[in-house]
C-alpha cells in the first residue's frame, strides 16, 4: 500500500515543482534617478538635524552649505554641528538646491530640496523632495497657535 501511496504522491507533486512560475516584467529604474532620491533622502535628514539642532531650516542664502559649514548669515545657530562632509552634487554634475516657499493654501513656509535632473531646462524631469518637519519646534509654535514651552 506504501508503495502505491509514493508514486502517486510524486505524480502530483513533481510537475507542480517542474512547471516554472509566472514572471513579472520588471522594469528596472533608472540609476541615476534613483542614486538622485537616495541623495535627497540623506539629505533632507541632515537638514532635519539642522532643524532639531538649530530650531530653524537653513536660509534660502545659506542653502546646504549650512550643512557643511555654519552660516555666517543670520539667523547664525548658537548650536551648530558639522552635519555633511559635503554637499554631493545630482548624478548630473549640478548641485542641490535647498527652496522654501509659500504655499498657496494656506501662506504656510515649505521647504524642499530638488535636483533639476537631467534637463535642466524642462522642469519635466526635475526630481525633488519636501521636507516634513518630524516634530514641532519652537519656530512654529506661535504660528499654529499653541503657547511655546
Amino acid at each position: 500500500m506504501k508503495l502505491l501511496t509514493i508514486p502517486f504522491a510524486a505524480t502530483l507533486i513533481f510537475p507542480a515543482l517542474a512547471q516554472e512560475p509566472p514572471k513579472e516584467r520588471v522594469v528596472p529604474a533608472n540609476p541615476q534617478v534613483s542614486r538622485a532620491q537616495a541623495d535627497l533622502h540623506a539629505i533632507s535628514a541632515a537638514v532635519q538635524t539642522y532643524r532639531l539642532n538649530c530650531g530653524h531650516y537653513p536660509t534660502p542664502a545659506q542653502g546646504l552649505q549650512a550643512l557643511v559649514e555654519k552660516p555666517t548669515t543670520a539667523p547664525i545657530p548658537k548650536r551648530w554641528t558639522t552635519l555633511m562632509t559635503k554637499v554631493p552634487l545630482d548624478p548630473w554634475g549640478k548641485p542641490y538646491v535647498l527652496v522654501t516657499r509659500k504655499r498657496a493654501k494656506d501662506n504656510e513656509e515649505e521647504h524642499f530640496i530638488f535636483s533639476n535632473g537631467p534637463d535642466p531646462a524642462t522642469a519635466k524631469d526635475d526630481i525633488e523632495l519636501v521636507l516634513k518637519p518630524s516634530f514641532q519646534g519652537s519656530d512654529s509654535a506661535e504660528s499654529e497657535g499653541r503657547p511655546e514651552k
